[in-house]
């Protein structure tokens, strides 16, 4: 079964009952570009998280809860190094 993409926003977007649409309108972000970055098709970049946030009200440490979509590393390199799992 595939991933769902950016299913804490859409879940908020639910609960709030706000449309993709909706969201068009109140941020100025075309429908076409809302949608690319809900299929994860494009990133969502700074500005149209900065636009998006507050009309859902999703406070600034919240951002990578609800626009990024990928797993977290399990271990980084730092120099010559590898920490974590």
């Amino acid at each position: 079964m595939p991933k769902r993409r950016y299913k804490n926003l859409k879940n908020l977007m639910y609960e709030q009952e706000i449309t993709q649409q909706q969201l068009s309108k109140i941020t100025g972000i075309p429908l076409s570009t809302l949608r690319r970055r809900f299929a994860g098709h494009e990133p969502w970049d700074f500005d149209y998280i900065e636009a998006v946030a507050p009309v859902l009200n999703i406070p600034f440490a919240k951002w990578l809860d609800y626009f990024y979509d990928r797993e977290p590393p399990t271990c980084i390199q730092i120099g010559g190094s590898t920490h974590g799992n």
